[in-house]
């Protein structure tokens, strides 16, 4: 009988121990888990509030640009409005989960105070709401919203680039006017500079070898307007197209050569390509170029090169 009430209370004994064990490692588990939600949680207010500050430096960049007709229209009015929108929806809205997913509602953005920026996009979207702009505002989700911004910027950008095209058709290409006005080796390289970004624009095609186009363009335009202005050298579309091609290596040959004569010494204006040569992969200092310094030299002048044809 002893025995036996000896063995039910070492039973109980080892229920009890192996429930406190249970219990123990339970608890652990928990607390372990509770520092991780705890974790989570404070990345999750950091995203938010860095989000937050995001959202107001894009609404004040869009405040900042000018909504003439000239430069853009109501296309920059347009991503003004929305930029406004933005901070005020996901600050009203953020704390609600499943807000990114759901279409924002006219009440959405009147209990945002933000009623009449919705009615003046409404206004302002059958007017220049091309491509997709009208399909991301029927949708209305926070994130088409913001797509909305990259659309609006793209479409301006454009509408820009045309502008200025049809205005060249009628008083001739810039870049002409200032090759016949033997303007300053600056203002022709910023006018090129300028062709290139906005044929890039116009294309959606950056060429990623672009500086390295400018940086030829530099080189060259410096010993053209040189050889123009001291040496009564004609400077035309047709002598730049040459030289920022297949003349380049003609061109060094002749600074070398003048920098090697009486005086020594490379001229300032021929500096710029002097350094550029330098620069090129695989130059050894001999020419004509090896088959890398040529194949480098044609692909950074590609970007220029392709704004001067346009013009021809």
């Amino acid at each position: 009988m002893q025995s036996t009430s000896q063995g039910v209370l070492l039973l109980l004994l080892l229920v009890l121990f192996f429930t406190t064990v249970g219990l123990g490692i339970a608890y652990a588990s928990q607390r372990t888990e509770g520092r991780a939600v705890q974790g989570q949680r404070d990345n999750l207010l950091s995203i938010g509030r860095l989000l937050q500050e995001v959202l107001v430096e894009v609404r004040n960049t869009w405040g900042s640009l000018p909504a003439t007709e000239e430069e853009g229209g109501d296309l920059v009015e347009l991503g003004r409005q929305i930029s406004v929108c933005l901070p005020s929806l996901f600050k009203h809205l953020g704390g609600a989960a499943s807000f990114t997913q759901r279409k924002l509602t006219s009440q959405d953005f009147a209990a945002a105070g933000l009623h009449e920026q919705f009615t003046r996009i409404e206004e302002l979207m059958p007017a220049k709401g091309g491509g997709d702009i009208p399909g991301l505002w029927a949708s209305r989700r926070f994130i088409d919203l913001m797509a909305m911004l990259k659309s609006v910027q793209i479409a301006s950008s454009r509408e820009r680039v045309a502008l200025r095209e049809q205005s060249q058709r009628i008083e001739g290409n810039p870049l002409l006017a200032l090759l016949r006005n033997k303007a300053s080796a600056n203002e022709i390289v910023e006018e090129v500079h300028l062709q290139v970004r906005q044929l890039a624009i116009a294309t959606g095609r950056e060429d990623p070898d672009a500086e390295h186009g400018l940086q030829v363009l530099r080189a060259v335009v410096d010993v053209l307007c040189h050889r123009r202005d001291r040496m009564k050298k004609p400077l035309t579309l047709g002598v730049l197209v040459r030289a920022v091609g297949g003349g380049m290596e003609q061109m060094y040959r002749e600074c070398t050569a003048d920098a090697e004569g009486p005086g020594g010494g490379w001229r300032p204006e021929y500096k710029a390509l002097k350094e550029y040569i330098d620069s090129l992969p695989g130059w050894d200092g001999r020419l004509p170029f090896n088959p890398v310094t040529r194949a480098t030299h044609n692909a950074y002048a590609n970007s220029v090169l392709r704004v001067l044809l346009q013009v021809a």
